[in-house]
């Protein structure tokens, strides 16, 4: 049964995360009851559904949705690492550590590319209102 709750709760992360874009706590996921241990296996399997995500964005040059899927990578490694007492959780954090490495070499490879001249669209220009120059472009 345990298997089934921490494949439900990389559901429910991966569904919170796709809609807000934020990470939900073992609270968030009353009124279904969650060991340490599933929700620790679900956000380790939610880092490896997330690095699928930035590789599709990536793929489209978004260099910003990988950057934010980097950030909770990050989140999510920095909470597992201090979970870790005694190696519980050694796989686990191992996982997310190879799943971090991933988004971090996509966004590597990204400002290889601004670097070479192609298009990338970063966090900064995502967040700012288009120009007068680029709204006529359009």
């Amino acid at each position: 049964m345990s298997g089934c709750i921490e494949e439900w709760v990389e559901g429910r992360l991966f569904l919170a995360f796709a809609q807000t874009r934020t990470l939900l706590t073992i609270a968030d996921l009353l009124p279904v009851t969650v060991e340490a241990g599933e929700y620790v296996g679900g956000l380790s399997d939610l880092t490896g559904e997330l690095g699928r995500i930035a590789v599709a964005r990536a793929s489209q040059r978004d260099a910003a949705a990988v950057q934010d899927i980097l950030q909770a990578d990050l989140i999510i490694s920095t909470a597992i690492i201090e979970l870790n007492v005694n190696g519980r959780y050694t796989k686990k954090s191992e996982a997310v550590t190879t799943n971090l490495r991933k988004v971090e070499d996509l966004l590597y490879e990204l400002s290889l590319q601004r670097l070479g001249g192609r298009a990338v669209s970063t966090l900064r220009e995502r967040e700012q209102p288009p120009s007068a120059e680029e709204k006529n472009e359009e």
